[in-house]
């Protein structure tokens, strides 16, 4: 066999071989969650339950799902624009608002934690205020429920969490509504009122829901919130841990009536006329 060469530069090894690949480590998950002192940056190929690439981050495992075929991927880099918001990545974004001071706006600067141009979307300052973000056509068109396997994420944090006075609810994922629960969807939801303030991770098929209990009260940090889609199961995760998984009122047919990804609602019984925020810093998501 042809030996492999490794070539030295600045105390680094690399690699060099035209005829020869490497392959990181693989396994299944408990061999992954059974090492003991992972190192930052190391990467392991996990071959069950959620497989493909994972990369240590120093804290957690970190799933890598742009190896894939994405639909959506969007960092938002400028101002609104008519019809929608101007963002950068693949796919695009629209803005759906009702009440007096519900929107959508850019925050270039960024806030505290270090993120920057963010998309924040406002309630507005009547107590049935409600903004939202769609994901456009090559989400609606290309999630067909049933069919496809789905990779769906987003940063997002509150910075004023829901109470008595000023109540609300967040809805992130897939829905096929604007300002509720919708018919179909896939996604977490967020007030205050209900399930002690912790995220619920939601399937709803033709109007009837499963909700899952995160265990994960929701505060005012940033935070991942994803689910891998399949036809017969889907796992819900908050920053990289595994919260809820579930196989009962999933969405079928050919594919959702639209894909609204973050949702920022007061009505149906709120209270309160003070502005709420919700701030995204990106939405991905990918066919796996």
């Amino acid at each position: 066999m042809k030996p492999i060469r490794y070539h030295k530069h600045d105390d680094l090894y690399a690699l060099k071989d035209h005829t020869h690949g490497a392959m990181s480590i693989s396994g299944t998950k408990a061999d992954r969650d059974a090492i003991a002192s992972p190192l930052t940056g190391q990467q392991f190929w996990q071959t069950d339950v959620l497989e493909g690439m994972y990369v240590y981050t120093g804290t957690f495992w970190d799933y890598q799902p742009r190896m894939h075929r994405v639909l959506l991927s969007t960092h938002f880099t400028a101002g609104l624009l008519a019809g929608g918001v101007a963002t950068s990545g693949v796919g695009s974004i629209s803005v759906g608002a009702a009440g007096t001071g519900a929107n959508a706006a850019m925050d270039i600067n960024g806030e505290a934690g270090g993120r920057h141009s963010l998309i924040r979307i406002m309630t507005g300052t009547t107590t049935s205020g409600r903004s939202s973000l769609s994901g456009g056509q090559a989400v609606t068109h290309l999630f067909r429920p049933g069919e496809s396997k789905i990779w769906n994420e987003t940063a997002l944090r509150i910075p004023v969490l829901s109470d008595s006075a000023d109540r609300f609810t967040i809805r992130v994922g897939m829905i096929d509504s604007p300002n509720a629960d919708g018919t179909d969807g896939v996604f977490f939801r967020y007030a205050d009122n209900v399930n002690g303030g912790k995220w619920q991770c939601v399937t709803r098929a033709a109007g009837v829901e499963t909700a899952g209990d995160s265990n994960v009260v929701a505060d005012t940090g940033w935070h991942d919130l994803a689910f891998r889609y399949t036809s017969s199961l889907v796992r819900f995760y908050i920053d990289g841990v595994e919260v809820v998984t579930t196989s009962t009122n999933i969405p079928s047919g050919s594919q959702l009536t639209n894909a609204y990804s973050c949702m920022i609602v007061k009505g149906g019984g709120s209270v309160g006329t003070t502005n709420r925020d919700l701030y995204i810093d990106r939405i991905f998501v990918t066919e796996l």
